[in-house]
């Protein structure tokens, strides 16, 4: 697996999500690193494959967990504060969360990639609604991967194999 999300969190540090070293990095803006978040495994703040995270208003790291079928938080120091989500397809499962970003209500916007959908969860990690089904029809979607929310617009998503 390759490197797939980056980020830059509230303190213009680089993140890094490793999907192949099943961590998280955080360096300088000049590229000097800083720390980790996270490792591997299933534990509290263990990661399995993480590919995509931002950072909130509070500083709280939120990153998805590809095989663990969940969403972790972090604080900015990399200390674990709470996981949601488990491995299905009922409202507030997953099946291989990918693409995270945050809308201008600080609610967490995740890409559920092999259920073929969207969900959105409060800051806090509750379900709030979901779209989207697997197709190629209007209103379907075919393993999305990635979005972004733009502060103080409506939402944007992006998809592949669209």
């Amino acid at each position: 697996m390759i490197d797939t999300g980056i980020t830059i969190d509230n303190e213009g540090h680089v993140v890094v999500m490793e999907q192949g070293n099943r961590r998280v990095q955080v360096f300088s803006p000049s590229g000097g690193f800083i720390r980790y978040l996270g490792t591997q495994g299933h534990g509290d703040g263990q990661f399995s494959n993480p590919p995509d995270g931002v950072q909130d208003l509070q500083d709280r790291y939120i990153i998805t967990d590809y095989y663990n079928n969940r969403i972790q938080m972090l604080t900015a120091d990399g200390e674990f504060i709470r996981k949601f989500g488990s491995h299905g397809s009922e409202q507030g499962q997953m099946s291989n969360p990918y693409g995270v970003c945050l809308d201008r209500h600080g609610n967490i916007v995740l890409c559920d990639l092999h259920n073929h959908r969207i969900q959105i969860f409060t800051p806090e990690g509750d379900f709030i609604r979901q779209f989207g089904s697997h197709g190629s029809g209007d209103g379907q979607l075919n393993n999305p991967t990635g979005n972004v929310v733009p502060p103080y617009s409506p939402i944007e998503i992006l998809f592949n194999n669209r």
